[in-house]
Parts: structure tokens; sequence; C-alpha cells
């Protein structure tokens, strides 16, 4: 009997991931049809010409969240980032506006009018967006080439309608693969993503790779190099899941309570307080707002005041965006752990840390602490946000490998693998226990028939 079940189990857990890889692949599939209207010939010899200019770390970091449908200007060109962009908005929402703070508390409907809004605020999101990347293609063009090959309004009607479609079927599919496939959807498909930026990068390693030591042509990579590079990625991915596992585990006790002659309580636990509480927030937010002063700085009116923004190298650049990941990440901690309502919540469940009175010397303890773990975690965050940019100047290689070696992407792949690993566990734990439920039910039903 148990060996049924636990095969049961088993193709129960390989249907899910059929499914989960199923529509997975429908994503990878939108993600190479072109927008009807629009010239890929032109918009190849566009995207390359970009990619060389100054703007083209920028159109490497959209590139990198949606898996290269950006730079192909597909139907899923927007991917799912507006709808995370919406989420964390929604969730600041929850912790500063009163009226969505109730809403968080008031259980499964109080999710989903939050999710209803969520939803709502994607669509004006993705309709905004696309129809400001449509107006750009409008007017672009490559050696007196048009890019679009039909009449203006009819392509910024459509293209608006099918970016904005494009985005919520992604929704839908994500939505899908949480309900009926493993893990998180949403999670599965930015991973995805950047997954899919992998190979072009190690094919760029492979197509200016030499055998020499050291080189001084621009246009290979010596295989000395190419060491070192394979070395730092597998010690970034050790530092990144040590890092995003840590936790600082405060011991916590039960207080005891006697009801007649037996004693009550006394249960030691521990309160896991997290590393990095923000995850990879703060570097996603701190990217949006740097693209600003980067842009301003090939304004013409304004080009003196944000000049040393050109370019991601300037040191004022990379002290600014350093400085704005650890303000965000502190910032999003302080929304997410509030050291005063843990401290309550232990009080009225009757534990209490050894050595410190329940209250404000709980909470005093438990803000000090995070204090430390937040700096250790936006520390962390703002070395591994630089990588990329060090490791394409110093080993002189272009953005989309550096990539691979830190920044925004090799964080949320870690992040979500990790997270589908421990819900993969889950999964087979809870279907175990289950069965182990059924079995003890109908042996105990059997026992008392016989009786």
């Amino acid at each position: 009997m148990a060996i049924s079940e636990s095969n049961s189990n088993r193709q129960e857990l390989y249907k899910r991931i059929f499914i989960s890889l199923g529509l997975l692949v429908v994503y990878r599939i939108g993600c190479h049809i072109p927008i009807p209207g629009v010239d890929t010939v032109v918009l190849a010899k566009q995207m390359d010409a970009l990619s060389k200019s100054a703007g083209g770390s920028i159109l490497a970091i959209f590139d990198m969240f949606n898996g290269g449908a950006f730079s192909q200007a597909t139907i899923f060109a927007l991917g799912i980032m507006p709808y995370i962009s919406v989420s964390i908005v929604l969730q600041i929402l929850t912790l500063t506006v009163p009226y969505f703070e109730r809403l968080s508390k008031e259980g499964e409907s109080g999710r989903k009018t939050i999710g209803k809004y969520t939803r709502y605020g994607t669509v004006v999101v993705c309709a905004v967006q696309a129809f400001s990347i449509c107006l750009v293609l409008t007017r672009a063009s490559f050696d007196n080439h048009p890019l679009i090959n039909i009449s203006n309004g009819a392509f910024l009607f459509m293209g608006t309608i099918i970016l904005t479609t494009g985005t919520m079927f992604l929704l839908w599919v994500g939505e899908l693969i949480t309900d009926r496939g493993i893990g998180n959807g949403v999670s599965l498909i930015i991973m995805l993503g950047i997954i899919a930026s992998m190979p072009s990068a190690i094919l760029n390693i492979f197509n200016r790779f030499t055998l020499e030591i050291t080189t001084d042509d621009p246009q290979k990579i010596a295989i000395s190099t190419v060491i070192i590079l394979a070395l730092l990625f597998i010690f970034m991915i050790v530092a990144v899941v040590f890092v995003q596992q840590g936790q600082r585990r405060i011991p916590i006790q039960q207080a005891k309570r006697s009801v007649g002659s037996r004693v009550y309580g006394g249960v030691r636990s521990d309160l896991p307080l997290k590393v990095l509480t923000a995850n990879v927030i703060p570097i996603i937010l701190a990217s949006a707002v740097m693209i600003v002063p980067q842009f301003l700085a090939n304004v013409e009116m304004v080009k003196p005041v944000f000049a040393s923004f050109s370019s991601h190298s300037t040191h004022a650049y990379v002290l600014t965006y350093m400085a704005l990941i650890i303000a965000f990440t502190f910032f999003f901690t302080m929304l997410q752990f509030n050291p005063t309502e843990v401290s309550e919540n232990l009080k009225k469940g009757g534990y209490f840390i050894p050595g410190y009175r329940p209250g404000k010397k709980t909470a005093d303890l438990l803000d000090w602490v995070m204090i430390r773990l937040t700096f250790a975690g936006a520390i962390f965050l703002a070395l591994v946000a630089e990588i990329p940019l060090i490791i394409q100047g110093g080993f002189n290689v272009d953005f989309i490998i550096a990539n691979l070696f830190g920044g925004t992407g090799l964080l949320i792949v870690v992040g979500v693998g990790l997270d589908l690993l421990d819900k993969i566990k889950s999964y087979l734990v809870v279907k175990n226990y289950e069965g182990i439920m059924q079995t003890s039910n109908k042996y105990s039903s059997a026992t008392e028939n016989k009786n």
C-alpha cells in the first residue's frame, strides 16, 4: 500500500513538472513572434548598433528580464515586469495606507481584492509602456529604412493592444503554473527569461576564445581569463546561496504555566531573521532610478549637469547606484519587518527571549539585530550589483557575459532555484504525510471493526 501511494505521489509530481515545462515552452515560443508590422531585418540592425552605443547596457538589462523579447519587439516584449512593478507599489501601500492595510488583514477576501487592483494597475501600466514603445518604433529607422512597414496609426493601436495582451497572457500562464504546476509561476517566467540569455553569452565566449595565456587583441578572450571567470562564477553562486539562506536564529522560550498538578509550556524554539529580507527588490528599483540620470546625460539641455552619469563606469554612477541599493534595502526591510509588532505577537503567544523583558526591551533587541543583518545584506547586494561592471571593465568582455557573474540576474536565478527545490521537498513531505494519515485511519477503522 505504501509503495502504491509513493508511486502515485511521484506521478502527481511529474505531472505538475510537465505542466510547468509545457507552459514555459509556450512562453519561449511567444518570445520569438514579432509584432505585426515590424521589419525584423531593420530592427536587428538597429538593435545591433544600439548595443554598441552608450545605451547598450540599458538595453541588455531590459532584455535580460524579458528573455530577448524586448530587443526583438515580440508580443511578450514587456514581459512580466509591469506586474512586478505594480505588485511592489501595492505592497508598499498595504504597509503605509490604512485602507490597503485593512485589506491585507481581511484574509482571503482582502487578498483577492488586492490581487484585483494589481491586475487593473498592470493593464494601465502595460498600456502606457506599450504605447510609448510603439511610438518610439514608429519614429525609428536605420539607413533611411523605416522600422515599421505599415501605417503609424494602425501600428500604435494594434501594437499597444498586442503588447498589453501579451503581458496579461503571461500573468495568466504564471497563475496556471502556480496552481497546477510546481513553484511560483511568475518567478519561474522571470528566471527562464534570464537563463535564456546564457547560451548567447557562452557562444560569445566560445567565438572569442583563444588558447593563448594572455592576449592584447580586444576581440579575443585568453584561456586564463576564461578560467578566472569560471572560478568566479562558482564562487558567486556559493556566496549568493550562503547569504540568501543566511539567518540569525534568536532563541525564544514559552512561559510555563501550572494547571492543577500539571505544568504546561516551557517549549524552546528559534525566531529566524533573514539576512536578505528585502531580497532582490532594492537592485531592481535602484536600476530603474538610475536610468533617469543616464537618460538625462544624453539630453543637450541638461547634459553638463548629468554628464558624470553618462556611463556605468563613472565614479558618480557607481557610488550613487550603491547608495540607492543600500537605502532601498533598509527601506524595504523596515516595511516588511516591524520589531514592535513581532514583539507583541511573541508576547501574545506566551513567548519571550531569555534575558529580555517582553515588550520594548524585546523590540529594541530585534531592531538592533535587524539593523546589523540588513547592513550586511545591503553591502552584499551593492557589491553583487557592481560585479558585472567590474568584470566588464577588468576583463574587456561584453555586458551580456559580465552579467552572468553577478547582478540582479544571478540573484533571481539562484533565489528562484532554491525556492523551487523547497517547494518540491514540501510537496513530497505533505503528500507522504497525507498518505501516512490515510493508512493510519484505515488501520484504525479495521481494528475497530474487528473489535
